[in-house]
């Protein structure tokens, strides 16, 4: 699903506007960049610098089962 302009513009100005805050982008504390790839249907990859994170639904909820669930991916970060 991508997100439609004015929301593109409105995430865009408080990524902007929190990396202003601090000398360097990498220095700003609570501000971690993922790229979401979209790949076929519900399966996507997450991408963090050089890691990559298959997601995917299983089977019966309509996906492939190539990666861990959205939720399996969200209780591991939240259990780190």
């Amino acid at each position: 699903m991508t997100p439609d302009a004015e929301t593109t513009k409105c995430i865009a100005a408080s990524v902007t506007e929190r990396e202003s805050l601090a000398p360097t982008s990498e220095r700003v504390r609570g501000l971690i960049r993922v790229d979401l790839d979209v790949v076929e249907g519900v399966a996507s990859v997450a991408r963090h610098g050089h890691h990559a994170m298959p997601i995917d639904e299983p089977i019966e909820r309509g996906g492939t089962d190539t990666g861990a669930s959205p939720l399996a991916h969200f209780l591991a970060g939240v259990g780190a």
